[in-house]
Protein backbone atom coordinates (compact mmCIF):
# COMPACT_ATOMS: atom_id res chain seq x y z
CA UNK A 1 0.00 0.00 0.00
CA UNK A 2 2.71 2.64 0.83
CA UNK A 3 4.76 1.68 -2.37
CA UNK A 4 1.71 2.80 -4.44
CA UNK A 5 1.31 5.88 -2.52
CA UNK A 6 4.96 6.66 -3.58
CA UNK A 7 3.69 6.26 -7.30
CA UNK A 8 0.97 8.27 -6.99
CA UNK A 9 2.85 10.81 -5.26
CA UNK A 10 5.89 10.97 -8.23
CA UNK A 11 3.07 10.35 -10.98
CA UNK A 12 1.02 13.70 -9.52
CA UNK A 13 4.68 15.36 -9.41
CA UNK A 14 5.86 14.57 -12.75
CA UNK A 15 2.13 15.19 -14.20
CA UNK A 16 1.61 18.68 -12.45
CA UNK A 17 4.91 19.66 -13.73
CA UNK A 18 4.62 19.11 -16.91
CA UNK A 19 1.37 20.77 -16.94
CA UNK A 20 2.85 24.00 -15.29
CA UNK A 21 5.57 24.17 -17.84
CA UNK A 22 3.76 23.91 -20.83
CA UNK A 23 1.30 26.50 -19.74
CA UNK A 24 3.76 29.44 -20.85
CA UNK A 25 1.98 30.42 -23.47
CA UNK A 26 3.76 32.15 -26.58
CA UNK A 27 6.28 34.79 -26.06
CA UNK A 28 5.33 38.42 -26.68
CA UNK A 29 6.59 39.47 -30.42
CA UNK A 30 7.44 43.41 -30.51
CA UNK A 31 5.00 43.24 -33.69
CA UNK A 32 1.87 45.38 -33.65
CA UNK A 33 -1.29 43.02 -33.88
CA UNK A 34 -2.94 46.50 -35.69
CA UNK A 35 -0.45 45.68 -38.98
CA UNK A 36 -3.14 44.08 -41.26
CA UNK A 37 -1.28 43.80 -44.33
CA UNK A 38 -2.93 42.86 -47.93
CA UNK A 39 -1.57 40.08 -49.97
CA UNK A 40 0.41 41.11 -52.76
CA UNK A 41 -1.87 40.43 -56.04
CA UNK A 42 0.59 39.18 -58.87
CA UNK A 43 -0.30 38.45 -62.06
CA UNK A 44 -0.22 34.92 -63.72
CA UNK A 45 1.61 34.43 -66.82
CA UNK A 46 0.91 31.56 -68.05
CA UNK A 47 3.51 30.32 -71.73
CA UNK A 48 2.06 30.65 -74.96
CA UNK A 49 2.53 27.48 -75.81
CA UNK A 50 1.07 25.07 -73.07
CA UNK A 51 -1.45 22.58 -74.86
CA UNK A 52 -3.21 22.00 -71.52
CA UNK A 53 -4.65 26.06 -71.48
CA UNK A 54 -7.63 26.77 -73.87
CA UNK A 55 -8.49 30.79 -73.28
CA UNK A 56 -12.10 30.73 -73.61
CA UNK A 57 -14.87 33.51 -73.12
CA UNK A 58 -17.71 31.18 -72.38
CA UNK A 59 -17.62 27.66 -71.08
CA UNK A 60 -20.82 25.57 -71.53
CA UNK A 61 -21.65 22.09 -70.13
CA UNK A 62 -20.66 20.58 -73.20
CA UNK A 63 -17.44 21.21 -72.60
CA UNK A 64 -17.63 19.00 -69.69
CA UNK A 65 -19.07 17.93 -65.91
CA UNK A 66 -21.23 21.70 -65.53
CA UNK A 67 -21.84 20.91 -61.77
CA UNK A 68 -20.31 19.75 -58.65
CA UNK A 69 -17.96 16.72 -59.66
CA UNK A 70 -17.95 14.42 -56.68
CA UNK A 71 -16.12 11.40 -57.40
CA UNK A 72 -13.16 10.83 -60.26
CA UNK A 73 -12.15 7.38 -61.47
CA UNK A 74 -10.30 5.52 -64.59
CA UNK A 75 -11.00 2.36 -65.96
CA UNK A 76 -9.30 -0.21 -67.48
CA UNK A 77 -9.38 1.54 -70.80
CA UNK A 78 -8.14 5.19 -69.62
CA UNK A 79 -11.62 6.50 -70.01
CA UNK A 80 -12.18 9.18 -66.99
CA UNK A 81 -15.74 8.62 -65.29
CA UNK A 82 -16.97 11.81 -63.19
CA UNK A 83 -19.88 11.34 -60.44
CA UNK A 84 -21.41 14.86 -60.78
CA UNK A 85 -24.80 15.78 -59.12
CA UNK A 86 -26.01 16.10 -63.02
CA UNK A 87 -25.06 12.24 -63.77
CA UNK A 88 -22.31 10.25 -65.17
CA UNK A 89 -20.14 11.68 -67.59
CA UNK A 90 -17.40 9.66 -69.38
CA UNK A 91 -14.12 11.67 -70.76
CA UNK A 92 -12.52 9.79 -73.32
CA UNK A 93 -9.51 11.94 -74.01
CA UNK A 94 -11.94 13.73 -76.79
CA UNK A 95 -15.39 14.13 -75.61
CA UNK A 96 -17.44 14.36 -72.50
CA UNK A 97 -20.48 11.72 -72.74
CA UNK A 98 -23.47 11.97 -70.49
CA UNK A 99 -24.26 8.85 -69.78
CA UNK A 100 -27.47 9.64 -67.01
CA UNK A 101 -30.05 11.20 -70.32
Amino acid sequence: MKKSYKYAQVFLFLFSFVFITSCNGQKETGLSKDNTSQPKQSEIKLPDNDPYFVETQEITTSHGPGSITRNVMQDSKGNLWFATWEGIIRYDGNTFANFTN
